[in-house]
């Protein structure tokens, strides 16, 4: 970001996620009228934040800095104490753990973590299906399973009655 952004002072948001920002410049802290900063996916440190501009901005209510993958729980504590009356989103860093396939994880978190990715329309390569299709399809597929239910089972081996 370049210093000049400091002249803007009667701005109210800055959207500057997705930059590859290393660092927010001191003069943000001349932003009187900034009530929103979002400043998720750069290469923010905690170190580069400019701590002391941030508290400086009388109207500032929400500080979105997810998915910054150097700033952790450390930052967030920093934050919280130097902006108490912001709101501050910040990614929390996983801890390694030996738990990397999704049967060796808690059933309940893994479903709330799908569940946002689920839907009801069906798709083919990303297009979603009409639904009369989708009924058509369905249909198809029941008169295949009566069809299957009502042939005689063939098996390797007869049923031996002693």
């Amino acid at each position: 970001l370049p210093a000049a952004i400091g002249r803007l002072s009667s701005l109210t948001e800055l959207n500057v996620g997705r930059n590859w920002l290393k660092a927010l410049p001191s003069e943000i802290g001349q932003l009187s009228h900034l009530e929103k900063l979002d400043a998720l996916s750069n290469k923010l440190r905690p170190n580069s934040l400019s701590l002391d501009a941030l508290a400086s901005l009388p109207r500032l209510r929400l500080l979105d800095l997810r998915y910054n993958d150097k700033l952790g729980d450390y930052a967030a504590t920093l934050l919280a104490r130097r902006l108490p009356s912001v709101e501050c989103h910040v990614t929390s860093l996983v801890p390694f753990n030996d738990k990397l396939h999704a049967a060796d994880r808690d059933a309940s978190v893994l479903r709330s973590q799908l569940e946002p990715h689920c839907t009801p329309t069906m798709r083919i390569c990303g297009v979603p299906v009409p639904p009369a299709l989708c009924e058509e399809l369905l249909r198809e597929m029941q008169a295949w399973v009566k069809a299957d239910e009502l042939r005689p089972s063939e098996r390797e081996r007869p049923t031996i009655r002693a």
